[in-house]
């Protein structure tokens, strides 16, 4: 039996009694911080630096895999490595300057939703705010309806399409939301048309049939919550600056000012851009007018105080009633100070200006004009203080991101010159992440083919 099995060996292909040696090859890393491990890929076999792995004889393609500390990320190039004999494989890492794409995330830093649902395309919104609540894709619908879907900021998608009855629509079926903020195990989001009301959304993404929240005239811009569980919405209707507050159930608070809402006397052509709670308790308003901005106080009971004088602005920190209700353009911070992003549209350029606390323009930020830019479609402060600020560039060119120092300078250790420029698309949102760092969202789509619509997340280095 084992003379007629060696027989039939000696008569296999050569190739497969070839074998070739085994040798021994040790990962060294450097350019890393402290003793962080990192992984590369040999051929297909997987080497953790400080250790070994038997690598038959031959020549490999070697793919280091990135590494995060923290905010920061660290890559190395790819290489090849002949293995002849027992090797040590030197690899260098560099850390990825604040504000390259994030390699662990979608392809490149760039992650594409499908939101092709949305079958009609009359109007696109997109609406974000803090406290990692979803992004909201949205269009507009001819049979008394708001399509939405919410997308998590790390692209997971919440449930499936959801039909939102609107309130009477406001423009050419156009219905206008507000960024959604945290309600328990859920989401509030206010909706407007010629009425508005607020629609409450569960952890998975679908509508809360057992919130009922009537109808009333304005439009709103944004929701917060109060110490006490209420909820102020703020916003305008009909020239003026307008305030509702809500009970936690959604319900309009008869206490406060008639019947829930309150008009502010002035200024004409009035907005409650931005609102905060403070930490002494006190709810810091920004009401804007075309070309002023004055911060207000508002107490419980409904009394409003200023916080400073009314300034003039360099440009209009205002736009068209829909993109009122989409652009996060205006943001109160925690000591009580704002950030404005104002836009000239005729002659193509925006600035971003800081009123201090107690309501003046902050000579000390020295933002100068972005030229080109006819939009700020989003501001934020970073985790380090920082001054974020989208810009969307004329006739369609694209958009452009720039990171401010505190002085009101751009960051230069930030993209080139502290900008990054997104070519040919339009970014509608801006976000950061728990970590800090940067999220872009926009919509793509090859029009007229709505089955193509996608929102584009871009998620970008902040260290």
């Amino acid at each position: 039996m084992h003379r007629i099995l060696l027989r039939r060996l000696t008569l296999l292909p050569a190739f497969l009694l070839t074998v070739a040696a085994a040798d021994r090859v040790t990962l060294v890393t450097t350019g890393l911080p402290g003793n962080l491990p990192a992984t590369v890929l040999v051929g297909r076999a997987s080497l953790t630096s400080g250790k070994t792995l038997d690598v038959p004889a031959g020549t490999y393609t070697v793919t280091p895999r990135p590494v995060a500390s923290g905010a920061q990320v660290y890559v190395a190039a790819p290489t090849r490595l002949t293995v002849r004999t027992a090797a040590t494989l030197r690899v260098a890492y560099t850390r990825l300057p604040p504000g390259s794409a994030d390699p662990f995330f979608g392809t490149g830093g760039t992650l594409d939703v499908p939101v092709n649902t949305l079958d009609v395309f009359d109007t696109w919104l997109l609406t974000n705010s803090g406290d990692n609540t979803p992004f909201m894709s949205t269009t507009g619908s001819n049979m008394g309806e708001m399509r939405a879907v919410l997308v998590r900021p790390d692209g997971r998608r919440l449930g499936s399409m959801i039909n939102v009855t609107t309130p009477q629509r406001t423009l050419d079926w156009a219905y206008l939301p507000t960024p959604l903020i945290p309600d328990r195990d859920g989401y509030l989001m206010g909706l407007s048309g010629q009425t508005n009301t607020l629609v409450r959304f569960t952890a998975q993404g679908t509508l809360d049939p057992a919130w009922k929240t009537p109808s009333q005239p304005g439009v709103l811009r944004g929701l917060l919550r109060l110490p006490e569980g209420g909820v102020l919405a703020y916003g305008g209707g009909q020239g003026r600056a307008q305030l509702f507050r809500f009970t936690a159930a959604g319900q309009p608070d008869a206490a406060f000012g008639l019947g829930g809402t309150l008009e502010l006397p002035a200024p004409e052509s009035g907005l409650v851009h931005a609102a905060r709670v403070l930490k002494d308790g006190r709810v810091r308003l920004l009401v804007t007018s075309p070309r002023t901005a004055q911060l207000l106080d508002l107490s419980p009971d409904g009394a409003l105080t200023p916080a400073g004088p009314t300034v003039t602005l360099p440009y209009s920190a205002q736009q068209s009633e829909l993109s009122n209700s989409r652009l996060v353009n205006a943001v109160i911070l925690p000591d009580g100070s704002a950030l404005i992003g104002t836009s000239d549209v005729t002659e193509q350029r925006s600035r971003v200006v800081r009123l201090t606390p107690d309501g003046q323009l902050d000579a000390q930020f020295r933002a100068v004009d972005v030229i080109g830019a006819t939009t700020v479609a989003g501001v934020l402060p970073d985790l380090q203080g920082r001054v974020l600020a989208v810009f969307q560039l004329a006739d369609l060119r694209g958009s452009v991101l720039i990171r401010y120092r505190a002085d009101g300078t751009p960051d230069p250790t930030f993209g080139k010159g502290g900008r990054v420029t997104v070519d040919r698309e339009t970014v509608q949102g801006l976000a950061l992440t728990p970590n800090g760092q940067i999220l872009l969202a926009s919509h793509v789509m090859d029009f007229p083919n709505t089955e193509t619509a996608k929102l584009r997340l871009r998620r970008l280095l902040s260290e």
